[in-house]
């Protein structure tokens, strides 16, 4: 996936919104609370930003979204993952899982030489 890549910027917001979203479909105001709710806040005026990641994920197939008629004003775009874009999140955890490992190791390692420190 290029855009979901570790090297990339903001690659857990994508990995975020895939995981999200493989949860329940979602209109793109509601993926920000639900963002929120799991410890990510977009910085204010990143609201464009959320619905860029959105298209481009779309685009790359990972996501599709449908118009639907609100009663509380304009028509509101709902996203939902593909199979793809499914897929392509259980490879991302599996290298999350890796990278936690790293992680794991190289504070136990830290915690070892710095006794007392942490």
């Amino acid at each position: 996936m290029s855009t979901c890549g570790f090297g990339g910027k903001g690659w857990y917001i994508k990995i975020a919104i895939m995981s999200l979203l493989s949860c329940g479909s979602s209109y793109g105001y509601e993926l920000i609370e639900r963002l929120e709710g799991v410890g990510i806040r977009l910085d204010e005026g990143s609201t464009g930003t959320l619905y860029k990641t959105l298209r481009e994920l779309e685009k790359e197939e990972y996501l599709c979204s449908i118009w639907k008629k609100s009663h509380l004003g304009p028509r509101r775009r709902k996203y939902s993952i593909t199979e793809k874009g499914k897929e392509e999140i259980r490879k991302e955890v599996k290298r999350l899982k890796e990278i936690k490992g790293f992680i794991d190791e190289i504070i136990k390692n830290c915690k070892e030489v710095n006794k007392g420190v942490f």
